[in-house]
């Protein structure tokens, strides 16, 4: 694995947990039409933070394991 795999890698995670993220954002909205509680919202929104930082720490592995650089991170700006 090089750099450029490893970003490519990291683009695709973010991709997802943004979809994800973004797919509970319009949740949100309609919460009361889908009978979801605000509490429930907001432990699903809980748990895609946690898988983001958990990914974030594994991606950070595989970089150390392939000697790779980690350029690009979950959180940085798109």
């Amino acid at each position: 694995m090089d750099d450029l795999e490893l970003d490519t890698l990291v683009l695709r995670w973010r991709g997802a947990l943004d979809i994800a993220a973004d797919s509970l954002h319009e949740l949100s909205r309609n919460r009361r039409e889908l009978q979801l509680t605000a509490s429930e919202l907001r432990s699903r929104a809980l748990e895609l933070d946690h898988e983001r930082d958990t990914t974030e720490v594994d991606l950070e592995r595989l970089a150390a394991a392939t000697h790779t650089h980690l350029r690009r991170h979950l959180r940085d700006a798109a």
